[in-house]
């Protein structure tokens, strides 16, 4: 079974551009790859502009590099980050992640929660 999430990055405009990650969405698993992968504004750019996603926790694996179209693995784009947040829930997604440019920082809504963003909060291992 698979642990859906979205990940986001908060426009200056307000808007979201998305990914959809369709395994280990959970905290320890892509929350932990973004928290101690992507903390630079251009990166999380980068990924996001790479479309949809299989996994980035481990492994980073986009579905383009899978074979699937632009057209079929496209970012999403929103017009807010309420947005942002009905729309993981509308794609079945436990966890959605929003990264915020301006103070590098990632917040994490969740269906448990009714999708209240909080700070990520990960207790990452010692490199």
């Amino acid at each position: 079974m698979s642990t859906r999430c979205r990940v986001g990055y908060l426009n200056d405009d307000g808007t979201v551009d998305s990914i959809y990650v369709h395994n280990d969405g959970f905290i320890d698993g892509v929350g932990a790859a973004l928290a101690d992968e992507y903390t630079d504004a251009a990166k999380v750019r980068v990924l996001v502009d790479e479309g949809d996603h299989s996994t980035i926790s481990g492994k980073v694996e986009s579905y383009r590099s899978l074979g699937e179209s632009i057209e079929e693995t496209a970012s999403k784009h929103d017009a807010n980050a309420r947005d942002f947040y009905e729309s993981a829930a509308g794609d079945n997604c436990d966890f959605a992640y929003l990264f915020d440019p301006d103070s590098s920082e990632w917040l994490v809504g969740t269906k448990r929660l009714n999708w209240k963003p909080r700070p990520l909060a990960v207790d990452l291992p010692p490199p």
